[in-house]
């Protein structure tokens, strides 16, 4: 997306943190396992094939309305310190020239907005387990 010209693209590969200058906005099937692991409500998910994740292990299934039901990671729930905001996010997978892939950390649902949209974006860094 930076490469694109999308400007918080470049902001988040401009990021000093503590002593961590890796970050990166997410693929959309990374912000999906993020959504799976860490949503921050209870509220309803969205079915349809939100939650279709070929790319983890094990592969994801679409959503149902209760799973993903809402962490159990404090700091990541609703009114924690972590927690993502019960709205959508922009993921780097582009859609299109003009869009690019999110996904809403209330009810899952994945879908696509023009680049010219505001949005949410949540840096992240990858760490070997």
């Amino acid at each position: 997306m930076a490469e694109a010209g999308f400007a918080i693209a470049e902001r988040v590969l401009e990021l000093r943190i503590g002593d961590f200058d890796d970050w990166f906005i997410p693929a959309r099937d990374q912000l999906e396992l993020a959504c799976r692991g860490l949503k921050p409500t209870s509220e309803d998910n969205y079915v349809w094939r939100n939650g279709d994740n070929p790319s983890s292990l094990p592969p994801g299934y679409p959503y149902t309305i209760h799973l993903p039901g809402q962490t159990e990671v404090e700091l990541f729930r609703e009114g924690g310190a972590e927690a993502f905001d019960d709205d959508w996010y922009w993921a780097s997978t582009q859609y299109s020239a003009y869009g690019a892939w999110n996904q809403d950390f209330g009810d899952g649902r994945q879908g696509s907005a023009s680049k010219d949209d505001k949005g949410r974006v949540r840096a992240f860094r990858s760490i070997k387990l």
